[in-house]
């Protein structure tokens, strides 16, 4: 029967380690999506995404079939596949893969044309990233930048974003995403800063050049032509732009040169290559970028032909439509969603921060609390300690007092030989329970209750104790009664122990007080009753002497 149980046990661990495993044809697409996203995507596609078993299949096929399309440039119609994979990784410990959702969530907003939303995912990616991934940080801060330049938001964000791409490229040692941010960078400062845009180009073209990469270096040169033409250096802009644009036949370029070869040419009088070049510019499909381009080209060219009505024609129309971009971008307020997004994260972390801070005072207020008591236990246990001490030395120097009593031969004092032999009995008791627990002063203090209680006096020997003390100090106990009635038997007891010469700890043991500190009380009370302000020892003994100098000699 167990070996039963054991066979479906493992039968079963078998079953659901199949079922959490991740598709071989999945783990093969992860790893071709990022430098070959075209031979992922025909793997992905030949998926059936309703035989993956398990979330995690269908979460990682939706991310990977979400990134492979926006590499390879098929745009999604909705974001319901790349929502699968943000909603499944968020509930998971899985923080890479939640980032890469949130990231081609944001790609794919970005492609619908809600540049807003798309920028808030792309913030909420880098936040959830692991801050070492180079790669990652480098190619987050490369779509917000493109979310900029390609809006034409005038508050040269995108420069900033590209910097810290190249930065986190180059730590990273990735030379493709390392010439796109340089791209990107050459674009920007050639509209603010020539001499940084002269130098990001430069940068570009060596480092293209060096690792053979042709179609960066034509895009580095690219850019120089816009560059020379701005700056009406038409004849460097036309020597560097033929190469360039002959190149661009077979493979094209994000920089189209023949935009600016047409201006440079027209520029300098020669029309006929102008036109040559107007002529192969695209006519259909024009975004906006293009057709201003296309306006501007032929402002030049209507000036070269002195056609100056035209050339105001289409003078005025770029200006507004440039005029009209602006004003669209501004509208997006992408700048501001970039910020609210970092606000909202500097209240998350400052709430986190506060409620570190409370905790690591709650925790330092337990801790100074814990040490008090500490201190307080200790103070207390050092009184304890210092009590007891005192204590055992009062035991030790007690004996000879009541033994004096015992060895008195007279007719009183063998009344009470008995009784006091019981007294020096718990002293002695007492001090050899002291040493016992020399350490231990609440189990001394018990144990030295529990005797108290069971030893306690009779009241028939407080009878014979009195008429003891009467016939011994001149009829004492008598006299204080009548001189104060309100005096009472206890503390009459306590008198005549004192004229006895009893320490207050012999006092204690035959009153039966479990604190012997308790007999100091009881003396203040007498003294306050007999309205004196002497000690009352020295009261008793002046008492005592008064009345043997009036006894009449015989």
């Amino acid at each position: 029967m167990k070996k039963l149980l054991y066979v479906f046990l493992l039968f079963a661990l078998c079953v659901v380690g199949c079922l959490r495993k991740v598709d071989s044809r999945l783990v093969l697409a992860d790893s071709l999506v990022e430098n070959r996203p075209d031979s992922a995507y025909v793997i992905l596609r030949s998926v059936n995404p309703d035989s993956l078993s398990g979330g995690e299949n269908r979460a990682l096929y939706s991310l990977l079939t979400s990134q492979a399309m926006y590499k390879c440039n098929v745009r999604a119609k909705n974001d319901s596949l790349i929502n699968i994979a943000v909603d499944y990784y968020k509930s998971t410990d899985n923080r890479a893969n939640y980032a890469r959702s949130l990231l081609f969530k944001g790609a794919v907003l970005y492609e619908m044309g809600d540049k807003k939303e798309a920028l808030r995912f792309y913030k909420q990616a880098e936040s959830v990233a692991d801050t070492s991934n180079y790669d990652f940080i480098g190619y987050v801060n490369l779509r917000i930048a493109e979310v900029y330049t390609n809006s034409h938001i005038q508050n040269r964000e995108d420069a900033p974003k590209l910097r810290k791409a190249l930065f986190n490229f180059k730590r990273s040692g990735n030379v493709k995403y390392q010439l796109f941010s340089l791209a990107g960078l050459s674009s920007i400062y050639r509209n603010i800063d020539m001499d940084s845009a002269y130098y990001y180009m430069d940068v570009m073209a060596d480092l293209a050049k060096k690792v053979g990469d042709s179609i960066h270096f034509y895009q580095a040169l690219s850019t120089k032509v816009r560059a020379y033409e701005f700056e009406d250096k038409n004849r460097e802009a036309i020597a560097i732009g033929r190469p360039v644009s002959r190149f661009q036949e077979k493979t094209p370029l994000v920089e189209n040169v023949n935009y600016d070869l047409c201006r440079a040419y027209a520029k300098i009088g020669n029309l006929d290559s102008s036109l040559y070049f107007f002529r192969k510019l695209p006519t259909e499909n024009l975004s906006d970028r293009d057709r201003l381009l296309r306006l501007m080209a032929e402002t030049e060219i209507a000036l070269a032909q002195n056609d100056y009505k035209s050339a105001f024609y289409y003078n005025d129309h770029s200006s507004k439509l440039a005029d009209t971009i602006i004003e669209n971008a501004r509208q997006v307020e992408l700048f501001e969603t970039e910020k609210r997004f970092d606000r909202q994260q500097l209240l998350l972390q400052n709430v986190s921060l506060k409620k570190e801070k409370t905790f690591a005072y709650f925790i330092a207020a337990v801790i100074a609390i814990i040490l008090l008591l500490g201190w307080i236990y200790w103070l207390k246990r050092k009184a304890k300690l210092r009590e007891q001490q005192l204590l055992i030395e009062q035991l030790q120097t007690v004996v000879s007092t009541s033994q004096n009593i015992i060895n008195d031969k007279s007719q009183d004092a063998m009344m009470l030989q008995g009784i006091l032999s019981q007294v020096i009995d718990n002293i002695r008791y007492f001090i050899d329970l002291s040493y016992r627990y020399n350490q231990q002063p609440g189990i001394f203090f018990n144990k030295f209750k529990e005797r108290i209680k069971k030893t306690r006096l009779p009241d028939d020997f407080w009878k014979d104790f009195q008429y003891f003390v009467n016939s011994k100090y001149g009829n004492i106990l008598s006299r204080l009664k009548k001189r104060c009635p309100d005096l009472s038997d206890d503390e009459l007891h306590i008198v005549g122990l004192m004229c006895c010469g009893y320490s207050y700890i012999e006092i204690a043991i035959c009153m039966g007080y479990t604190n012997p500190n308790y007999v100091s009380t009881k003396k203040l009370r007498i003294s306050k009753k007999l309205g004196i302000s002497e000690p009352l020892k020295g009261f008793i003994a002046h008492f005592v002497d008064n009345a043997e100098s009036s006894t009449p000699e015989k």
